[in-house]
């Protein structure tokens, strides 16, 4: 880290997701300086839902196995570690259960939260917000389309967000962008130095 970033104060915006998160730092000044997907892994599971099929290499029956994905806790920590003596903002948006959304899905993103909310700890933050969606995306006005958030950060920070994600979608990281500076807001509105 450069020590013009030691002491400054950074705004970290989590848009939590097991599979499609993303993780923004930028200054007080809008300088975005981290921007990326969450970074996973994966494991293969057995799944029990499947019938056991013959391995014709084995002649025995076996199960087929699957992908599940997993937030990787090392890989935001180094992703973390430029900002360790910065006055960090930690702004996590709460993850919620979806309506007719599965029981995996839902405990994998509430795996992802938790190990966003214990990945805080590693910043020390001077300020820490857990917004449900509804708050944060009214407070900024933007709605569930996603092509709101996207818009809306471009104009914020003055980017084009291919930049940073040349395929797949934008909404995550425009998300967490909004987030990051959600985050700013709040925290300039609790110092007095904003009005809400």
């Amino acid at each position: 880290m450069t020590t013009s970033l030691q002491n400054k104060i950074v705004s970290v915006g989590i848009d939590v997701g097991s599979q499609n998160g993303a993780i923004s730092v930028v200054d007080e000044g809008l300088k975005i300086l981290l921007l990326t997907k969450t970074p996973i892994y994966q494991t293969e599971i057995k799944s029990r839902r499947n019938k056991s099929k013959l391995n014709k290499e084995t002649g025995k029956f076996e199960k087929d196995f699957r992908k599940r994905s997993w937030v990787d806790f090392e890989k935001i920590g180094e992703l973390f570690e430029p900002f360790k003596k910065c006055k960090v903002i930690y702004t996590l948006e709460k993850a919620t259960v979806r309506p007719f959304e599965g029981e995996a899905p839902s405990f994998m993103n509430g795996n992802a939260l938790g190990i966003f909310q214990g990945a805080s700890l590693l910043l020390s933050p001077m300020k820490y917000f857990e917004p449900l969606p509804a708050t944060w995306k009214a407070d900024l006005g933007v709605t569930s389309e996603k092509q709101t958030s996207i818009k809306l950060a471009e104009k914020i920070y003055k980017v084009n967000l291919k930049d940073y994600l040349k395929t797949g979608k934008k909404d995550d990281i425009a998300e967490a962008l909004l987030l990051s500076f959600y985050g700013l807001k709040q925290h300039y509105i609790q110092e007095g130095e904003l009005n809400g």
